[in-house]
């Protein structure tokens, strides 16, 4: 994806999506890594 001269708006909205999408994994990741210290994996 092409960075070209993008309105503000624009980048404001790709970087929240980034930020959610971060979050998600984060949030999946350390789910997995507390579900397993709790079942003693």
């Amino acid at each position: 994806m092409s960075n070209r001269q993008l309105p503000p708006e624009k980048r404001r909205q790709n970087f929240k999506t980034a930020m959610i999408m971060v979050s998600i994994a984060l949030a999946i990741y350390f789910g997995y890594l507390i579900k397993a210290q709790v079942l003693g994996f």
